[in-house]
């Protein structure tokens, strides 16, 4: 994220601008005109707010910017107009709280504001005021709390307020100027666009290298690398190594596992062809057996291996 906080001249539109956030697309304007008004019950008042200068590239943010009014008790109505068009696309109604702190609202968000220019304030009469001036303005949300006094309505008070910024009056495909690892967002306010780095990468998207590599293993927000690792950048990217000596804790267990796992594996290779190599054999010699009179010869064996007869010859003693 870059910012620039020195105070600055916007020299095309005469803005004195304190804070730029490039990777936010908006800038903190510091001298945005407040609105007062003499406190005349039951006047009619008719001023004008300007939410974006017509070059078109600057407009305030609804999500950072508040509109606040001091005319307490009675109702006001903020038109926002379609360029210098009387028509208006958008009406909304507010009225300050009891307290003494001005009223406030978020800005409306809707698609036609992608054409506002200026907003008119129209006071249907101020009520009884004790110091005798109102005032209406746009004001950063951040900066509400700081002390709002304008008393003297002659005098010119100004207020800060946030601008988004858009490039150019084109979409992405019409044409873009972002730079390498960035990618280009079409603008959902006005027309134009927005250029934003690519994860990983930081920087100015505008510029050709602007946007630069992030460190993730400086900061360990960045990375999700386990306490006993090591967090390797790479471009755009980062991965994790485990410390040396607890992968060797890990790897000796397990390699000796495994051998000795392996080594039982062939061990009980072996046996069983062992077995295999002296069930085959049993057989071949069964069959070379057969086929060359086995059957016979063993026939002729097992009788003659029967147990003789004796007779007893008389006259021999």
């Amino acid at each position: 994220m870059q910012h620039s906080k020195s105070c600055a001249t916007l020299a095309s539109l005469g803005w004195e601008v304190e804070d730029i956030n490039v990777s936010n697309h908006s800038l903190r304007r510091k001298d945005y005109n407040v609105q007062t008004f003499k406190a005349i019950s039951h006047d009619y008042i008719n001023r004008s707010l300007h939410l974006a200068p017509e070059a078109g590239q600057y407009m305030i943010r609804h999500s950072q910017n508040k509109f606040i009014i001091k005319a307490c008790h009675v109702p006001a109505y903020l038109d926002l107009t379609l360029g210098v068009c009387a028509s208006a696309c958008n009406k909304q109604q507010y009225t300050c709280g009891a307290s003494n702190l001005p009223g406030h609202q978020l800005l409306p968000n809707g698609s036609a504001k992608r054409y506002i220019r200026n907003c008119s304030l129209y006071v249907l009469g101020l009520g009884n005021s004790t110091d005798g001036c109102g005032f209406f303005t746009f004001i950063d949300s951040y900066s509400l709390s700081m002390h709002l006094n304008f008393s003297e309505c002659s005098k010119k008070y100004t207020v800060p307020v946030v601008y988004e910024c858009v490039v150019g009056n084109k979409s992405c495909k019409e044409g873009n100027i972002c730079g390498d690892n960035s990618r280009c967002i079409n603008s959902t306010t006005h027309t134009g666009y927005k250029c934003i780095c690519t994860g990983g990468f930081q920087g100015n998207p505008y510029l050709r290298d602007g946007c630069k590599d992030i460190d993730e293993c400086k900061e360990s927000k960045r990375h999700r690398c386990l306490k006993n690792s090591r967090c390797i950048n790479t471009e755009g990217s980062y991965y994790c190594l485990p410390n040396r000596r607890h992968m060797l804790a890990l790897i000796i267990p397990l390699g000796i596992g495994l051998a000795v796992g392996v080594l039982i594996l062939i061990g009980i290779s072996l046996w069983m062809r062992r077995k295999l190599e002296m069930i085959s054999d049993r057989k071949k010699k069964q069959r070379f057996f057969k086929r060359n009179g086995g059957l016979l010869l063993q026939q002729q064996v097992s009788s003659s291996l029967q147990e003789p007869t004796l007779f007893k010859i008389e006259g021999h003693r």
